[in-house]
């Protein structure tokens, strides 16, 4: 059985309290870790939030960063990009130091086969950088979930390690 596996099979739920603004209230917590990225996952009845976010020493730098469906003004991804709006098939936002070659640099075809796994049509709110991700979502079955949470970490995992590779040079 594959490491990954294990791991989540390992993951216990635990009684979640925090209530956040905007955010549907989910009392279950369930780790669902990798090697880079701390992710968590919040279940309710009706829906479930995806969190990732770096470990400490997992190297990491942000070229940019994406809010699907609405702007994000917290985080300043506001400028509509036509772009990537056509290619997701939703409104897509970047940050105004972003020129849009910059964003479609980042969307490359692996990073993008993994966003096109992702069923956007049950998703209220998709945060996304190379350093973290923030979805919310309604709740379909507990498979469905799982699967789109493996998909989750998987993309944050690409993007990340592609984001370094192209600012290594900047980084030393």
């Amino acid at each position: 059985m594959p490491r990954e596996s294990l791991h989540w099979q390992k993951s216990r739920v635990l009684a979640h309290d925090e209530i956040a603004i905007g955010a549907p209230y989910c009392p279950f917590k369930v780790s669902f870790h990798s090697k880079a990225f701390q992710c968590f996952f919040f279940v309710a009845d009706a829906s479930y939030c995806f969190q990732a976010k770096p470990r400490p020493k997992t190297p990491w730098v942000e070229d940019f960063r994406l809010s699907l469906k609405e702007p994000d003004h917290v985080g300043g991804a506001r400028v509509l990009s036509p772009e990537l709006t056509k290619l997701f098939g939703v409104e897509v936002f970047r940050l105004p130091r972003s020129p849009d070659d910059a964003v479609n640099l980042a969307c490359t075809p692996r990073l993008l086969s993994i966003l096109r796994k992702i069923r956007f049509n049950r998703v209220q709110r998709f945060l996304f950088s190379p350093v973290h991700l923030e979805v919310v979502a309604s709740l379909d079955s507990p498979e469905f979930c799982v699967g789109q949470a493996s998909v989750f970490r998987e993309l944050m995992a690409l993007a990340n390690r592609q984001a370094y590779e192209r600012n290594k040079d900047l980084l030393g």
